[in-house]
């Protein structure tokens, strides 16, 4: 990028954030598609949830995997749809963030918001694996943005724009709950915002949300709100000490402000014009109650529960730490400063993704256990269903396999055709497959030879024959452990 673009940008703050968006896009789209030899985790684990539209799962609402499958039905691909999903994800919320900033802030405070969010690792080496955090991240920052322009317009518009991001922040992650939370106690301590309660807008809002989030309400009563139960349970399997994650979430927050420290050291204030704004106390209180609330609160429940607080949980939080910094450290950023961090932006942009593709794609050869991305999961597929088909005489219909659905999604979501998973031979966790049909259509029934053998799906497997299959890890070179996937064949019974 020359000296005349950055320039460019600098006087056109939109375009500023136009270019930053494009980048994010190009560059952490194409990373992973270069480099990953089967999806990430999560993207897989969608991937098969989407495929029965099912409104939500044990773990989470559907919400994610509804766009996973609508992305795989408009491409006919699986892999980089849902890279390009989360990047579109991220640049949303930088788009929403620089909309938040760019009244209080000025339009170059709002882009230095944005562009400084590039330097937290949640917006860069953690994006291509499309999951809930990544989805609700727009509409966490999208929330804020209609709460605060809501109550300094009262316009109804906006309203109705905060009940519907808040009740789509739902759908995506019921975490969503702990930053309306904030939101409502920030409407409650802030005198204008009190005000606005005499007038009709809060209330529409609250009917639209309502109104939207009554399916949610349902299944949540019928599944028996397992979603909160999965994170109490994940909280106490793999959670951080309340202290802990406060933290590490401080420690990621503080790239903003040591990133914009940096750009202004040495740069010279009285070049180029300074937009003379200063950002009053109210917004930052809001700034501060939706950032430093969510991670309070998130912590104080987890310490009440006695369960810890997943690092991962904070992704949404820190949405607007970039323009927490600006407003604390330079409100009124002059050309000099905002092109070093347009500079500095760019850099990022383009090392961060290239290391990444290149440490997945070298990742067997420097170390003893692969990354799941490292799978080769076309050939593990293909092996699979070939030695079910030629068993059985006809291609495999449903995949049968240990929860978590990680090596029987591999297996799911290859090939031109889309399979069911029943996921761990548990109804409850796959409704979609009834025993009629089970005893119709058969399964191959998969699972990690290194996990401890098929667990919970002896009981499926019976007395058929067990095998295992081994697949060397691409690129790991001679001497490195392979992968040894176990599977049996249920032949049909009808």
């Amino acid at each position: 990028m020359t000296t005349f673009r950055l320039s460019d940008l600098v006087a056109n703050p939109q375009r500023g954030l136009a270019a930053l968006c494009l980048a994010q896009i190009a560059f952490w789209t194409l990373a992973p598609t270069l480099s990953y030899d089967a999806p990430p985790y999560d993207v897989v684990e969608n991937q098969v949830w989407g495929a029965e539209w099912v409104f939500g799962t044990y773990k989470h609402p559907n919400f994610p995997g509804w766009l996973l499958e609508i992305s795989r039905r408009l491409t006919g691909a699986i892999g980089w749809p849902a890279y390009l999903m989360s990047q579109i994800a991220i640049t949303a919320t930088f788009v929403f963030v620089y909309l938040l900033g760019r009244g209080p802030l000025g339009e170059r405070g709002a882009l230095a918001g944005a562009l400084l969010l590039t330097f937290n690792y949640y917006f860069g080496w953690h994006t291509p694996e499309f999951n809930h955090d990544i989805l609700l991240m727009p509409l966490w920052a999208a929330v804020a943005l209609s709460l605060w322009r809501a109550v300094e317009t009262g316009k109804t518009a906006w309203w109705i724009a905060l009940g519907l991001t808040a009740a789509l922040g739902l759908y995506a992650k019921l975490a969503a709950g702990i930053e309306l939370i904030c939101a409502a106690l920030w409407i409650l301590g802030d005198a204008k915002a009190r005000a606005r309660l005499a007038a009709r807008g809060p209330w529409i809002a609250l009917a639209v949300f309502f109104g939207c989030v009554s399916p949610l309400a349902f299944w949540m009563l019928k599944s028996h709100f397992s979603g909160l139960a999965y994170a109490v349970h994940r909280g106490h399997g793999h959670g951080k000490s309340s202290l802990t994650f406060i933290a590490l979430e401080s420690g990621i927050a503080a790239t903003a402000f040591t990133v914009l420290a940096c750009a202004r050291t040495g740069a010279d204030e009285k070049a180029g014009h300074a937009t003379e704004i200063k950002p009053d106390q109210r917004f930052m209180w809001f700034l501060a109650m939706m950032t430093l609330g969510p991670l309070m609160l998130t912590a104080l429940l987890a310490a009440i529960n006695h369960t810890g607080a997943r690092l991962m949980w904070g992704v949404p939080m820190l949405s607007f730490t970039g323009l927490l910094a600006v407003a604390l450290l330079a409100p009124n950023l002059n050309a000099p400063t905002l092109k070093r961090l347009l500079a500095a932006t760019a850099a990022v942009l383009i090392i961060l993704p290239v290391a990444h593709a290149l440490t997945t794609y070298a990742w067997p050869a420097i170390s003893k256990k692969p990354r799941r991305e490292n799978w080769p999961q076309a050939e593990i597929s293909a092996a699979l269903r070939k030695a079910y088909e030629d068993e059985v005489g006809r291609p495999p219909t449903i995949i049968a396999g240990e929860i978590g659905n990680w090596l029987s999604g591999l297996v799911a979501v290859s090939g031109t055709k889309m399979l069911p998973v029943y996921t761990n031979a548990d109804q409850a966790l796959s409704p979609w497959i009834t025993p009629d049909r089970l005893a119709t259509e058969g399964a191959l029934v998969v699972w990690d030879e290194h996990n401890g053998g098929p667990g919970n799906l002896e009981t499926l497997i019976g007395s058929n024959e067990r095998h295992v299959m081994t697949f060397a890890i691409p690129r790991a070179g001679s001497g490195k452990p392979a992968i040894s996937a176990g599977y049996a064949i249920v032949r049909p019974q009808k």
